[in-house]
């Protein structure tokens, strides 16, 4: 099944990247950088060969030929429960992100979960 994407290819470019985990990313997130929302994410699928989530954002217009080759892609947590999103760090590169390009360098969503387990069964070894 092959769902539409929520932006005309009018509308922006589209650029990948893979993450290891994603948490709660969700199509619609926003894509930021330094805070300003630069696009959002377009869709989420699973790569078969690799196991890591494949993300496909869209690039608002007005930010075409702006964002580096180099640069990388973090998923963050708004506030200590909000949802999730994507930034953007940008790289130094003079070359930029084109229409099918990829984030090479990314950074994947800390599950407070799991870092919470990773404490408790640290502090249990500790005082044993």
């Amino acid at each position: 099944m092959v769902l539409t994407s929520f932006y005309d290819q009018e509308q922006g470019y589209e650029v990948s990247t893979y993450f290891e985990e994603i948490g709660g990313l969700k199509t619609r997130s926003r894509v930021t950088i330094a805070g300003v929302q630069v696009g959002r994410v377009d869709s989420i699928a699973l790569d078969p060969k690799s196991f890591s989530a494949h993300i496909k954002l869209n690039i608002f217009p007005e930010f075409k030929n702006l964002i580096p080759i180099d640069s990388s892609a973090s998923i963050v947590t708004a506030g200590l429960i909000g949802d999730n999103y994507i930034v953007i760090d940008p790289g130094a590169d003079f070359e930029t992100l084109q229409q099918g390009g990829v984030l090479e360098e990314t950074h994947s969503a800390i599950i407070l979960e799991r870092l919470i387990g990773q404490l408790i069964f640290n502090e249990n070894n500790e005082t044993k």
